[in-house]
């Protein structure tokens, strides 16, 4: 198990019905649920107040490495942003949503790295081709394990092209637990 990951169930209930354990259709079919019940919350680099000010979001710039070397770091939480760090809320990272990149077609490849004190563990990773319109925006939905609140996060990428900046916001539900 990773730093700050847990294996509780959605609410720390088993679902009812259908085989009601982990990855069964009951309990897949519970998450689902609450998931499309509940609003999703999107960060960037600044902390917005009302959904009023969702347009001065502020995306978080990563710069890409290139071959085997990713390039640095970049925290996305310091552990008290999401639900202001609280050790009794989980959260789920499931999508990134890429508002730009400076290169047209190039391979990114991007890690989310998560710690509840100082040592990085890796959480998730995955692949982003930039098709060329440097305005476009698309989201890429993630399964990772739930992490509490009070976690830091990091992103970091590597690319076919040394430098290369690509930009994303952050999307999460977060869970009483």
């Amino acid at each position: 198990m990773a730093i700050g990951v847990s294996n509780l169930d959605l609410d720390n209930q088993v679902s009812k019905g259908l085989n009601s354990k982990r990855d069964s259709l009951g309990y897949m079919i519970a998450e689902s649920t609450y998931r499309n019940r509940n609003n999703q919350q999107w960060y960037g680099k600044n902390s917005i107040t009302s959904l009023l000010d969702r347009e001065s979001l502020v995306p978080f710039e990563v710069t890409s490495g290139i071959d085997n070397n990713y390039g640095e770091m970049v925290q996305i939480s310091d552990g008290t942003e999401i639900e202001l760090g609280s050790i009794t809320k989980m959260f789920d990272l499931t999508r990134i949503m890429i508002s730009s990149a400076d290169t047209k077609d190039n391979i990114y490849k991007l890690q989310i790295l998560c710690s509840d004190n100082y040592t990085p563990t890796l959480l998730g990773e995955f692949m982003y081709k930039f098709k060329g319109n440097t305005d476009e925006v698309n989201s890429v939905t993630l399964e990772l394990n739930k992490i509490y609140c009070n976690n830091k996060l990091w992103v970091r990428s590597k690319s076919e092209k040394d430098n290369a900046k690509i930009n994303l916001f952050i999307g999460v539900y977060t869970y009483e637990i």
